[in-house]
């Protein structure tokens, strides 16, 4: 799980619809599946 603190609702409403392709990109780069679920806070 990756944890992300944010203040601004359009921030977080933004990174909810792009988290799929955040966690995507992630494991790529790492080439291994390590983010498994990103959680907003």
């Amino acid at each position: 799980k990756l944890f992300v603190k944010l203040d601004s609702a359009a921030l977080k409403q933004e990174l909810n619809y792009s988290k799929e392709a955040i966690m995507h990109k992630l494991n790529q780069r790492m080439r291994k599946r390590i983010v498994q679920e990103i959680v907003i806070h």
